[in-house]
């Protein structure tokens, strides 16, 4: 249970025979088997013979892995210095909107609506579910996508059901089209509506920002407004993630639209994040609930030191949080 781990494994030795690319795959492990991809990466024949000491881009725009490959000559291993990551493109994908969506539920005639967005098997996300809506507004991302060899990028807007879900309809943006920058109304379907995205091309410039360390404290939240749970208050919780990755989530507390926190204090380090989002859910029963607000503050913000309210958005309320810089 480690989203940041470190093994310190090796040094193991790797001989050459016809192989021309080295591949690191890290998955989650499971009981009795692999378990999910989490990530991969790819180093060639060539960089591994001149050496290698980097952080490796897993493909999701998140997750990195520190490796080291020290070619053998006659004396023994080179010794490699750590270099910054190499340039890579990204996909900065936004899913702002639907308009005209197929009503799947069988009561009401509306759905309950997110979105999949797809590059790859571990290039994937996910929106919020909104209930009971066929013109959603998600206003979700930006989320970034490390673009490698794939030909297109896929969106499938989903119904979400009590146990599992209902496809309403997809779309899809060929490699080129996201290259040259996406601000449009996708079809997903005769009769199924339309999507509204934006795709912004975007050149990392590796890992050579100097990582910054905070001192995060979520104090409470004000005026929050839920439409579903009219019979009680809202069971609020908040998640801190940064670049689509959950740093830490709080405990939900119950029935109340006006909660308050222990003032506890979680640490996070920002390598290539630009912002910190903070997104207020309602606690569900078996899932993650639903959306209540959503809150940015960017790194620069962060640095300076923040103690103040965060707006969720036009009349979802305030979020009260501590940031703290250390030196």
């Amino acid at each position: 249970n480690d989203s940041d781990p470190d093994w310190n494994h090796g040094p193991e030795m790797v001989e050459w025979t016809g192989e021309t690319t080295l591949r690191f795959q890290v998955f989650d492990r499971d009981i009795s088997r692999r378990g999910a991809l989490l990530g991969e990466a790819a180093v060639s024949r060539e960089e591994c013979a001149q050496g290698l000491y980097t952080d490796l881009d897993l493909g999701n725009g998140t997750s990195f892995l520190n490796v080291k490959v020290c070619p053998i000559c006659e004396s023994g291993p080179l010794d490699v210095p750590y270099s910054v990551p190499k340039p890579v493109t990204k996909l900065r994908v936004c899913i702002e909107k639907a308009q005209g969506l197929r009503g799947v539920n069988w009561q009401g005639g509306k759905s309950d609506p997110y979105v999949v967005c797809r590059l790859s098997h571990c290039k994937t996300f996910k929106t919020p579910v909104i209930h009971d809506e066929l013109n959603p507004h998600w206003s979700h991302g930006p989320v970034e996508l490390t673009l490698g060899k794939e030909l297109a990028l896929s969106f499938d807007v989903r119904d979400k059901d009590t146990v599992g879900s209902t496809s309403i309809g997809t779309a899809e943006l060929t490699r080129y089209k996201c290259l040259a920058g996406f601000e449009d109304w996708l079809r997903l379907g005769k009769g199924n509506g339309r999507l509204f995205v934006r795709i912004e091309p975007v050149k990392s410039e590796g890992n050579a920002a100097k990582p910054v360390k905070l001192q995060i404290s979520v104090l409470g939240a004000s005026n929050l407004h839920t439409e579903h749970n009219t019979f009680r208050g809202s069971n609020p919780y908040v998640i801190c993630s940064a670049r689509g990755k959950e740093r830490f989530r709080t405990e939900a507390i119950r029935n109340n639209l006006t909660p308050r926190w222990d003032p506890r204090t979680y640490p996070v380090e920002l390598r290539l994040a630009e912002n910190l989002q903070f997104q207020v859910y309602d606690k569900g029963l078996f899932s993650k609930g639903d959306l209540l607000g959503t809150a940015t503050i960017g790194r620069n913000r962060c640095e300076r030191g923040f103690d103040g309210n965060l707006d969720l958005g036009p009349g979802k309320g305030t979020l009260q949080v501590r940031i703290a810089c250390d030196d």
